[in-house]
């Protein structure tokens, strides 16, 4: 049978061996690590370990998200919200026929966006219905092979639908109680979208941990339970999923509806825009700034819904993951990359989402060379020690400031990719993947801080051995 040449490459020897130890002592035995490293100015790499073995990649997935976007869409793209009828704005305000509202999946836009949108269209009374047209996505809400019921109640599990309103999601605050025993103190932002019941009880500081946990009961509805201790100084904030999407939309429109005093004869409904005339649209800000809660922040719902977006302007029907996926692989292609990867998502929820290091780099390095997209790319990424998912972590003060990256979490995977820019010297694109690990969240991200920093360090020996080269793949 003939067998093809398979790369094969040598690292530093010293390198090689401050990684291996680094892994020993921090990752408590055999970790299953996947690191690649590339000059980005040169093309050669300079360390590698396992680059070709295929990693659950967490939200390391909103990198070829943000690629693909800022190819097709371009970096200057605006999502649009309409508010629309079959009949001109009349001076009055007095629409008799039926109001619709029209959603693209702008992952930006907000309660107060469409309070606006009302205010700018001039509507006082509809003599119909309103009817919400969030019918460019499908309905399922959650990805393939996705978040389990345990993760329901959190932000990070909001709804993938066209419908977004404040990234839906609401929030509320918990106190403990002035006595020992009584049930915390919870305040709910606005009760109107969102319902808890309260089984939290306070509690006397301890040595074990007093878990804290929720359950979703439907209709956008929860139960807190568990213990908080009654030493806590501050409120702790909780931000809720608003899982029953139409609820939340239906909820919104009737608060703005009585906010701002319309009258509306008929209900609000849910339906397909059809004939009609757009009395206004609400345009986003450009998709470069809206990549900086993608990348630098990680919203997992602002990526999912680009996602969907793209496959939806595409293909030009209804968006679902499927249909995502091929198009992904269809565009991605078609802008240079050779890589190879499985994507369900689009956001990196789906434990079916399969990526190898090297395909990481290889994007990484095409946005790199890409001068239509670069700057929006990089600057949209999160930076050591400034806000967003790198705030809290750091490589040193002299390598903070030129490392760019986007990390990825779940509960027993991590990872890390991005760049190394300095004014001089050479410029690296980099990943660290991690699975199926049982370190504390702290701990493993200090070893990809730990990694990444020796990798950038000066290699301090220049020569080879071949004990060390890495395992074809």
């Amino acid at each position: 049978m003939y067998c093809p040449a398979q790369e094969v490459f040598k690292n530093s020897s010293t390198l090689y061996n401050k990684v291996k130890w680094l892994l020993k002592k921090h990752g408590e035995g055999d970790i299953n690590v996947g690191i690649y490293i590339k000059d980005l100015d040169t093309g050669s790499v300079k360390f590698m370990y396992h680059p070709k073995r295929l990693f659950f990649p967490a939200s390391i997935v909103k990198l070829f998200t943000a690629y693909e976007a800022l190819n097709y869409l371009t970096p200057e793209y605006k999502f649009e919200t309409a508010i629309l009828s079959s009949e001109k704005s009349p001076q009055d305000g007095q629409f008799r026929k039926d109001l619709y509202i029209k959603f693209s999946g702008d992952p930006s836009f907000t309660y107060q966006d469409l309070k606006g949108m009302f205010e700018m269209a001039g509507v006082k009374k509809i003599g119909g219905d309103i009817v919400i047209d969030g019918t460019i996505f499908d309905e399922q809400h959650a990805a393939p092979g996705g978040f389990t019921w345990d993760d329901n109640p959190f932000y990070y599990a909001a709804p993938r639908s066209a419908i977004i309103i404040d990234k839906n999601c609401s929030e509320a605050t918990m106190s403990p109680a002035n006595n020992v025993g009584d049930k915390a103190q919870l305040a709910i932002v606005d009760p109107k979208l969102l319902d808890i019941k309260n089984n939290v009880r306070t509690v006397l500081p301890q040595k074990q941990d007093c878990p804290y946990k929720s359950k979703y009961l439907g209709a956008n509805r929860y139960e807190v339970y568990g213990c908080m201790f009654n030493d806590r100084q501050k409120a702790v904030k909780l931000n809720f999923a608003l899982q029953d999407n139409n609820l939340m939309a239906h909820n919104y429109i009737d608060k703005a509806l009585k906010e701002l005093g319309i009258k509306l004869k008929g209900q609000i409904k849910f339906g397909k825009v059809e004939n009609v005339i757009a009395l206004y649209t609400h345009k986003s800000a450009p998709l470069k700034e809206l990549l900086k809660d993608v990348l630098g922040k990680s919203c997992n719902i602002c990526a999912g819904s680009i996602f969907k977006h793209i496959a939806a302007k595409y293909t030009k029907q209804q968006a679902n993951d499927d249909e995502s996926e091929k198009v992904m692989k269809t565009l991605l292609k078609e802008f240079g990359f050779k890589g190879s990867f499985i994507i369900k998502d689009g956001l990196g929820e789906s434990r079916y989402n399969l990526i190898a290091p090297q395909s990481v780099v290889s994007l990484l390095e095409l946005g790199y060379k890409n001068p239509k997209i670069k700057s929006s790319f990089i600057n949209a990424l999160a930076r050591y020690g400034l806000p967003g998912t790198l705030e809290f972590r750091t490589l040193g003060r002299q390598k903070n400031q030129y490392t760019y990256g986007k990390t990825g979490s779940s509960k027993t995977a991590s990872a890390l990719a991005g760049y190394y820019l300095p004014p001089s010297g050479p410029k690296y694109a980099f990943a660290i993947l991690i699975n199926n690990h049982t370190l504390p969240w702290e701990k493993v991200k200090s070893l990809e801080d730990k990694i990444l920093h020796t990798l950038l360090s000066k290699n301090p020996s220049k020569s080879k051995t071949t004990d060390n080269k890495e395992e074809p793949q």
